[in-house]
């Protein structure tokens, strides 16, 4: 509830000479409706989007810090397209990557707006740019562990609200959706990171929001440890055995006996809220249907294989192709039907098909430069296989992410220095990077611009051009979700980069305005 809810609840109480005003609970009020007003939503539907939100999300957080100059920016208008990295690209060896591979090492994409084009390691996706919008982003976190926590969470670290979507998809879901045995949200990490994982608690970080709505975080085991692909001792853990199960009548007797020393004898129909006792029940509620989610996820959990990379025929080192295996594992949840316990929101940690020290994309030597495009290879084509936008009448892939329905995310944390480092690849690049949106009612193009320096653009006039933060993504990517991206446990209008505040006036539906037209184009 916001403060002034509360506060024109109070006054309304006092006129009606009531001693006390009953706070309904979260659930009753349905937490964190999107407001109808047309600045969040417009009253007719946008091209190919729903009348009113209700995205399911696929967020890929490709771990390292990408470099977007010969990915998703490249500048053809410049005369040294790959920023001082000519060679390096030119070397690269596509002839072992499959029919769909680049035609040459050079071959970038038709210009998604203006000269800004895609590099050939994206190319798997260069079928689903009609949908797809390139956001320019800029933050000052140089390292790994703080600019993670900002670019998953959109709050800086140490800010007690910071949570990821997850925990607000899973909040949404669990107070407006029927009640059932499994999670709405989950994350996917896998084992071979190559970065703390620490940094990544962003990803499952609840803020204000509460302990019951963490999603649930499964690590994808290597090949070597798990050849099936499945965490044998997370699923038997899952696995309550019959004498356990036998204490489930006892257990829910006696929270239905603390529930009941809850209820106002004024209103002895609900229980008046209590924070503590909501995420204890739910806890308890996960704890008595774990089997339910076990079967789930068995049924989910994708098998990891093996194969040598593509473009230079390096090898795992023995710990498999976990991206894949995560990706084929969300493509399998958020395409189960919610009934079945299919999820809203899936978060996938892309540490790489080869890892390097600090995550998948953290290009500083020129020896890791292959790498970076074997890895986004890797990512790019297994997700262009799982994506798809079925027209009318077809029935959607069980097995397939739905692009009228969901939205996919690609982000990463940082990227690359425009000027290599003598000898060397690219170093961390705050000031100016991009992320990508991808499906629903996305309207193709980009976001924001970077001049030919590498550094953001910024100009006045009657439309301004200025780089957006992780927070302006967001509280985009949870309207989408139906989520009011201002209530008070998400973000505040102080927390949106300065670009989007400046149009939106410092109000919340000139912000949600701002957000919608600029970041998601419509």
């Amino acid at each position: 509830m916001k403060r002034r809810t509360f506060l024109h609840g109070v006054a309304s109480a006092g006129i009606a000479g009531a001693p006390w005003v009953c706070l309904r609970n979260a659930h009753a009020t349905g937490w964190g409706e999107l407001p109808t007003d047309a600045s969040y939503w417009p009253a007719a539907a946008p091209a190919g989007g729903m009348p009113r939100p209700d995205y399911k999300i696929l967020e890929v957080h490709l771990s390292g810090g990408l470099s977007h100059y010969e990915t998703f920016y490249v500048k053809t208008d410049r005369p040294d397209r790959w920023f001082g990295l000519s060679s390096s690209v030119s070397a690269i060896n596509w002839s072992g990557c499959g029919p769909g591979r680049p035609t040459s090492a050079t071959e970038v994409s038709s210009p998604i707006s203006g000269p800004i084009a895609l590099g050939p390691a994206t190319k798997p996706l260069w079928p689903f740019m009609s949908q797809m919008r390139v956001i320019v982003m800029t933050h000052e976190l140089a390292p790994h562990e703080v600019a993670i926590p900002w670019s998953t969470t959109g709050l800086r670290p140490g800010n007690p609200k910071a949570a990821g979507i997850a925990a607000a998809v899973e909040r949404r879901a669990q107070a407006s959706r029927p009640v059932r045995p499994q999670p709405y949200s989950y994350v996917l990490m896998p084992a071979n990171l190559g970065i703390d994982e620490d940094s990544f608690q962003g990803f499952h970080a609840t803020g204000l929001h509460g302990g019951q709505f963490r999603p649930v975080l499964i690590r994808i085991p290597t090949l070597a440890t798990a050849p099936t692909g499945l965490d044998q001792a997370f699923l038997d853990a899952l696995n309550r055995g019959p004498a356990l199960q036998a204490n489930n009548p006892l257990l829910s007797q006696y929270s239905a006996q603390y529930r009941d020393r809850l209820r106002h004898r004024v209103n002895p129909g609900g229980a008046s809220r209590s924070s503590e006792y909501s995420a204890y029940d739910t806890a308890l509620e996960t704890l008595l249907r774990a089997p339910q989610l076990r079967t789930t996820l068995q049924g989910a959990i994708q098998t990891v294989s093996d194969p040598a990379s593509c473009v230079d025929g390096g090898t795992t080192g023995g710990s498999g192709n976990l991206t894949s295996a995560a990706l084929r594992t969300a493509a399998r949840l958020l395409a189960l039907d919610e009934a079945s316990g299919g999820a809203r929101y899936v978060g996938v940690i892309d540490g790489g098909i080869r890892p390097t020290t600090g995550g998948g994309y953290d290009v500083h030597g020129l020896a890791n430069y292959p790498v970076m495009f074997t890895n986004l290879w890797n990512t790019m084509s297994e997700l262009a296989s799982l994506m798809h936008r079925p027209g009318p009448g077809v029935t959607p892939d069980p097995a397939k992410i739905n692009l009228n329905d969901t939205i996919v995310y690609l982000n990463t944390e940082f990227g690359r220095t425009p000027v290599p480092a003598p000898g060397a690849a690219r170093d961390h690049w705050p000031d100016g990077y991009v992320t990508v949106l991808i499906g629903g009612p996305i309207v193709s193009g980009t976001a924001g611009a970077l001049d030919n320096n590498g550094d953001p653009v910024i100009s006045a006039g009657a439309t301004p051009v200025f780089p957006y933060a992780s927070t302006d993504v967001h509280a985009a990517l949870l309207t989408l979700a139906g989520i009011d991206p201002f209530d008070d446990a998400n973000f505040g209008v102080g927390d949106v980069g300065a670009g989007v505040r400046a149009v939106g006036g410092g109000t919340e539906p000139g912000t949600a305005l701002a957000i919608r037209q600029r970041v998601l184009g419509f």
